[in-house]
């Protein structure tokens, strides 16, 4: 099995070749034509516009279809501006908010009946963007094609208001409207670079996790795609009700010195000062949440979805990597901090208090740091995965995994949250924690790396990550839990995980 995947891994470095690169393709859309560019054995189709720009009355509206360019052919040779967003200290593209710009990543040659990949970048829905991600890796590992796709972020993508719901009947969910309005034009032209509008699988990490899992449970997104992968993207089970993110949008019109609390004072603030005032999701709800209950493209949170079955039926891949919690706690937090920061976990996640120290005791771990992050991804990672593996497995098949290799480049931090990303695609943007590909992994990750991608575009061709060149894969409903670490993936007990992530005590309701 070994020897098979590394013959695969050099057999697949020499196929890359660059014959072709830079030669022009177009391709007829129904929006009008559109020029991408040929490297290697993949064209690419970059900043096509999948909606009206989202600016001046359209800010804080719902996406509206783009009107096309039938009498002129669009150079897609080079990536739209990515939304705005606060700096993260990592040099950016140049940001607008006439942001809503997809990338197309075809195999060649063209042909019909390609099987598509819609990516949802993370970034907790307040910084990313589509071209972050390059997906060649995963467009060479089995002829899918990858969209890549920009959605509005921070309040400008999910602010929730009165005045906004007066106009338009929604408010809050402006990010996942875009995705939304991307979904609709790959199915209306995705034929024309050779993909099955029928084929469809979603996928995203993070926060680009949790909106796939809001698309899995939005009724306006049924029929748009038919199955869905989640990594590390099962932290916001319960979803906010609409009064309450309404009351963060009137403080945060407060804080713009918008005492009329009118739509027309909020346009008329600059993307800057709507960055500087915004706040964050996480710790400070001044401003929005990450997704909100509005009653149009959320009806229900998703735990209440996910219960009570109301939701895409679809197969879905979930999992989560054994050390999330790293990136998410401070490395210095103090012995004195550590029972009031598990305290809060606890209380944030509806728990009894008095039992999380007996399942963290600080006596167990190395410093404080290590076992609040162990409690920070049992809680908000490794159990909810379970809790939505067992929920969706009583309706369609779910492959769930735990990826665990520390090759890729974040020591100390080890495999925590986002590890995974730079084994998927060739990522850049995001930080030198982050930043990578496939081909700069250590020898003894590239077998695993070509195993993930293989188990991805698997599934999105038959809706199962099994093949006889892979490890076998076998369902959550089995009990297992694919465990991917290097050199090759192998099978994992569910009942040990749950053991290992205390999740008798996360999810015991």
């Amino acid at each position: 099995m070994a020897a098979a995947l590394l013959a695969l891994v050099f057999t697949t470095a020499l196929i890359q070749s660059d014959s072709y690169s830079g030669s022009p393709m177009v391709v007829p859309t129904k929006d009008g034509p559109v020029r991408g560019a040929v490297s290697g054995d993949v064209v690419r189709f970059l900043g096509i516009p999948y909606a009206l720009p989202p600016v001046g009355s359209l800010r804080w509206r719902l996406p509206q279809p783009h009107p096309g360019w039938q009498k002129t052919t669009r150079d897609a040779t080079a990536f739209g501006p990515i939304c705005p967003q606060a700096s993260t200290g990592t040099p950016l593209p140049p940001s607008s908010e006439d942001c809503l710009y997809l990338n197309v990543y075809a195999p060649l040659p063209l042909q019909r009946g390609r099987k598509v990949m819609v990516w949802i970048h993370g970034g907790t829905n307040t910084n990313g963007a589509g071209s972050f991600y390059d997906p060649t890796p995963l467009v060479t590992a089995r002829g899918v094609i990858v969209v890549t796709l920009n959605y509005r972020l921070g309040a400008l993508g999910f602010l929730a208001h009165p005045a906004f719901e007066i106009e338009s009947g929604s408010t809050g969910n402006y990010g996942l409207a875009d995705q939304q309005r991307a979904l609709h034009w790959v199915r209306n032209n995705i034929a024309a670079f050779g993909g099955d509008q029928d084929e469809v699988t979603i996928f995203g990490e993070s926060s680009g996790g949790m909106n796939v899992l809001s698309q899995v449970v939005s009724p306006p997104a049924r029929g748009l795609f038919r199955r869905a992968i989640v990594e590390s993207g099962a932290f916001l089970l319960d979803t906010p009700p609409l009064a309450e993110s309404e009351n963060q949008g009137r403080e945060f019109a407060r804080r713009q010195g918008c005492a009329d609390q009118s739509a027309a004072c909020l346009r008329s603030k600059t993307a800057d000062e709507i960055l500087a005032r915004q706040g964050s999701p996480y710790g400070n709800k001044v401003a929005y949440e990450l997704a909100t209950i509005d009653g149009k493209i959320l009806t229900m949170s998703q735990r209440d979805a996910f219960t009570s079955g109301s939701f895409h039926r679809g197969p879905l891949i979930i999992g989560n990597n054994a050390d999330e919690g790293r990136l998410f706690v401070p490395p210095d937090l103090s012995a004195a901090d550590y029972p009031k920061t598990l305290e809060g976990y606890a209380q944030s996640n509806n728990r009894p208090v008095a039992g999380v120290l007996r399942q963290y005791p600080l006596s167990n771990y190395t410093t404080p740091y290590e076992g609040a992050a162990a409690a920070y991804g049992d809680a908000y990672f490794a159990c909810p995965d379970r809790l939505i593996a067992g929920w969706v497995g009583a309706h369609a098949p779910v492959y769930e995994y735990e990826f665990n290799d520390n090759a890729g480049g974040t020591a100390p931090m080890g495999p925590t949250h986002g590890a995974e990303l730079r084994y998927l695609f060739n990522v850049t943007n995001l930080g030198p924690l982050f930043d990578g590909s496939p081909s700069a992994l250590p020898a003894k990750s590239k077998p695993l790396s070509l195993a993930m991608r293989r188990y991805w575009t698997g599934f999105a061709q038959r809706g199962a990550p099994n093949e006889a060149s892979l490890p076998v894969w076998r369902s959550a409903g089995s009990g297992n839990v694919q465990m991917l670490a290097a050199r090759l993936p192998g099978m994992g007990s569910a009942e040990e995980f749950e053991k290992r992530h205390k999740c008798g005590y996360w999810n015991r309701r």
